[in-house]
Formats: C-alpha cells, structure tokens, sequence
C-alpha cells in the first residue's frame, strides 16, 4: 500500500515538473503531446541495434515511493488527464451552479478589467478630441463643450462671452481674447474677438479684385476701425455674390451651405440664409453684400452637415478660422483664431478649430445666425484701439476681397 501511494505522489510530482519545464506559453496537453512525439521518435531506433533503456526519473522527496519510467503511455494519461480536467471545467462553467455562475463572472470581470485599462489609457485624448475648454482667470480650464452632448441650437444665452475681458476699441467697436483647449493641433487656440455696433460703424467692401488687384487689412487705410477678408476665395475672384456700392458685381452662386452677409442701406447688418439668398436679390435693397460657406448657425440651430458626417462637410478638418455672427440686438461678431504657441509667435500657422467647433463658438459668443468665413492662411483682422492704435492679425496671402469698418460722422 504505501509503496503504491508513493507511486502516485512520485507521478504527480514528475507531471508538475514536466508541465513547469515545459512553460506556460501554450496548453498543457499540447505539449506534453509534443513530449511523446519526441519520446516516441527518440525511443525508434535509427539501426539495428538494442534500443538504449528508458531513463528512471527519481522522485522528489527523499525517496519516498518508487521509480516511474517516463515513456509515451506515461505521457498519455497525463495528457488525457489534463484533457478530461478541462472538459469538466468548460461544463461546470456553463451549468447553473454557484461554481458556474462564479467562473462565468469571472471571466467577465477580467474582459471588463481589460477594457477598462485600455480606456483609461486613452481617455484624456478622447476626451480633447470631443471637447473644448477655456481657460479662466485663475488659469484653470474648464471644458464647456463636449461633441457628444453638443446642443443642436443654441438660445441666445453667452456663456463664452462672459468670460472675455472686453476692451475698448473706437467708438462701437469693442474687442476681446479667450485662450481654448481642443484636441490636435487645437490644444492651444487663442480667439480674438470683436463686437462692432452697426449703428455707430459703417461697414463696406473693398473689392480690389475689380482693379485686378490684392488687398491686405494694411491696405484698410487710416479711417479703418475695424477691417477683415470677406468671403470665401478663388485663385482671383470672390466666390459668389458680391454687391459693392448698391452695384453688382458678382452674381450669386447657390449651394446649400452658401449664405450671405447683407448691409442694407441703414446699415443694418444680416446674415441670409442660403435658401434666401436668391429672394434677397430680388428685393435689391443690398448696399453691400458678399457670399461664404457654410453657415454656422441659422436662427441659433447648427445646421444638420456640421453635426452628422456624409453630407457634404468634413467634420474633422482643422484650420485657422474666420467667422462673422450677429446677436439678437443687431450687434456684429468677428472671431478669428490664432494657434497660440510661443507667445503668438506661431499664431500664422494654419492650426485650429473644426467648423462644429467654430459653431459653437459663435453660438456661445451668443450668435443666432453665424457664417465661416475664409480663414486659413487668408484669415486677417485688424482693429483700432481706444487710444488710436491699431492691433492687427495679419494673414500669410493677400485677397481679392476685404470688409472695412468706419467710424459714422
């Protein structure tokens, strides 16, 4: 009896000792199936001679039990031990016992670990790629918008406006800086911001392209208070309709993000929706006009192209921006973004904002209607301050087309 019980210890500790050699980088019962392969191909002889004796394995132990051979039947009750553990395993794991249920959830707990440490990994660039932040006065950020909660028109109310540091510029004009955090090259945007009172600014075009010639906000003159590109550009031309002085210039062109920026003979500064711009021509009552794309917002709702993808606007193209808005009490929005690294030193480089992003930056300046206008390496403003001096933000080309702010006499 005790010399068979020892047989038994002896031949569980010979399996964890091959298992152990073996390594655990695949199943057991594979490669003890490759062992008595190898024993099997070892054991045949390659001449005609007496095949060597099968080496003994002594037990650990001391001596405690016999001698076991280790030969290929050996190793296969070994493998079809394994096999038969495993097959009770997998049936126990289906079955609706305590120790099913516990091995099921088990496993679903360490699929869920899984899943969790690798979202954890890739949470804050998830986040700043769905997400804006700006920055408060402490220096902090604090996001204000997130893409997958983004509201799909915007009330009038100005979250974002009450964070800006308005400084005096001409009179009707004032002007302002917030710092956002967005995903990309994104993660550091300055948006200087003008707000311009139509009723004290008279706002006009300066068509240079007509005299076959370039325009730069330098070029705005000295009674400029306020002068921006107009518009959405070609190699030369404008790109759609252009009315300067009560006259035609250009014809319209239609497209179904394609607005328009309206001055009536007042004054009065609108921003057309682009299934009314054909209507408004017809009305002729347009002192100055011009065309861009696309709209941004259209009586506060973020039209449907800049919120779901495939129709027409690509929603993850980044690029410096150039907006114009008007509130509910007729006042004129200008945002223009710069990439804010080393002090504004970089600001030209075309980075920035997607056009859902500009949206929501004009719906949160508290814009109801709001048109994209052309940035890039075309985006340029300049503003006069308080005092007389001017603060520009130059673009890296010239344009066939600029809108020009002057002081009312």
């Amino acid at each position: 009896m005790r010399n068979s019980v020892g047989r038994c210890v002896a031949l569980a500790r010979v399996a964890a000792v091959v298992v152990v050699g073996l390594g655990i980088s695949s199943p057991a019962a594979a490669q003890l199936g490759g062992l008595k392969k190898k024993l099997k191909a070892s054991a045949a002889p390659e001449e005609p001679k007496a095949a060597a004796p099968a080496q003994p394995v002594a037990p650990a132990g001391g001596g405690r039990g016999g001698t076991i051979v280790l030969t290929a039947d050996v190793l296969d009750q070994l493998v079809a031990g394994l096999r038969a553990g495993d097959a009770v395993r997998e049936a126990a794991a289906k079955e609706d016992t305590p120790a099913g249920r516990y091995q099921r959830d088990r496993a679903a707990y360490e699929d869920a670990q899984q899943r969790c440490q690798q979202a954890t990994q890739t949470f804050g660039t998830r986040m700043a790629a769905n997400a804006l932040a700006v920055r408060d006065a402490r220096g902090e950020w604090e996001t204000w918008w997130r893409r997958d909660g983004a509201p799909a028109r915007w009330s009038g109310e100005a979250p974002l406006a009450h964070r800006v540091a308005w400084r005096p510029g001409a009179t009707g004009v004032e002007w302002g800086e917030l710092q956002l955090r967005g995903a990309s090259e994104a993660w550091r945007t300055r948006v200087v911001l003008v707000r311009v009172d139509p009723r004290r600014i008279a706002l006009s075009l300066a068509p240079a392209f007509t005299g076959e010639r370039t325009w730069t906000v330098a070029d705005a003159g000295e009674e400029a208070v306020l002068a921006l590109d107009a518009g959405q550009f070609g190699e030369s031309l404008p790109w759609g309709w252009v009315v300067s002085g009560g006259r035609e210039v250009l014809a319209p062109q239609y497209a179904p993000l394609a607005g328009a920026v309206v001055v009536d003979a007042d004054g009065a500064v609108r921003v057309v929706a682009p299934d009314r711009v054909a209507a408004e021509r017809e009305r002729a009552v347009a002192r100055e006009a011009f065309q861009s794309y696309p709209m941004l917002l259209q009586d506060g709702a973020v039209p449907a192209p800049l919120v779901r993808s495939g129709l027409g606007v690509d929603l993850e193209h980044r690029d410096a921006r150039l907006a114009l808005g008007t509130l509910a009490d007729g006042r004129v929005v200008v945002a223009i973004t710069r990439f804010d690294v080393l002090g504004g030193a970089l600001g030209r480089i075309p980075f920035g904002l997607t056009a859902p992003e500009m949206a929501a930056v004009m719906g949160a300046l508290g814009c109801r209607q709001a048109l994209l206008l052309d940035g890039g390496i075309s985006g340029q403003l300049l503003v006069r301050q308080a005092g007389g001096g001017v603060r520009t933000w130059p673009g890296t080309r010239s344009v066939p087309l600029g809108l020009v702010g002057q002081t009312r006499r």
